[in-house]
Order: structure tokens, then sequence, then C-alpha cells
């Protein structure tokens, strides 16, 4: 089973992607901020995450300039409600394999989550096609 770190500052955000993620056979483990994000990602051996951008303390552009500084490949889906094309644009650059906004539909979410942990491909680090 694989696992999701939901990061979010919105205690209701977690709640409704955990409801949805479990639903689909997920295990489902939550950062409140960018900062425990970091934490858990970390320490928690996720297989891939769901991080929101507009954060207190560490907000989730820093959180993938971090991974993209250590080159850290772990999956991240950015979930949002900041709807701007450059901000897409840089998260993409900074390795993000997916840009959903809020209010994302489920099978959308779901598809970004198993599309990220498709095995991937050594060399290029991206999932493998099948």
């Amino acid at each position: 089973m694989a696992r999701i770190l939901l990061v979010d500052d919105s205690m209701y955000q977690r709640l409704k992607l955990r409801k949805v993620l479990e639903a689909a056979g997920y295990e489902v483990i939550e950062g409140s901020d960018g900062e425990e994000g970091l934490y858990m990602a970390a320490s928690s051996a996720p297989d891939c995450i769901v991080l929101d951008l507009i954060m207190p303390k560490v907000g989730g552009v820093q959180v993938l300039r971090e991974f993209h500084e250590k080159h850290l490949t772990l999956p991240v889906i950015i979930h949002t409600a900041d709807i701007q094309e450059s901000t897409k644009q840089e998260c993409l650059a900074l390795g993000a394999v997916a840009f959903l906004n809020k209010p994302s539909r489920e099978e959308d979410l779901l598809a970004a989550v198993a599309q990220a942990i498709q095995p991937q491909d050594k060399e290029s680090g991206h999932a493998a096609i099948t």
C-alpha cells in the first residue's frame, strides 16, 4: 500500500483529501505546514506528497526548492488555490509532477497520485510509461 503525505494548513482540506485517498486504498499521513511536511517527508518515507502552496512557516514553493536543491526525487503533487500560470510553471520547473487547483475533482487527484507512484524509470527519473 502506497503512503501519501498530505501537507496543507487547512484541517478541512486534509480531512477531505484523506477520505478520498483512504477510500482508494492509500495509507495517509499528514503535515499541517511546510516545516512539518519537510520533517515528515524525511522521517516517514512517503511514496508521494500532496502539497499546498500557501501555508504558514514554510510555504509549498520553499518545500519544492529544498527538494530541488537536495536533488530529492520524491514525487510532489501541488494542490492549491493559487491559479497563477507563473506559479504553476515555477512549481513544475522545481520538479512537481502535477499541479491541481482547489477544489480538485476526486478523479483528477487519484489519477495524479496513481501516475506519481508508478515505478520510476531509473535513468530519467520519470514515471515509466506502460
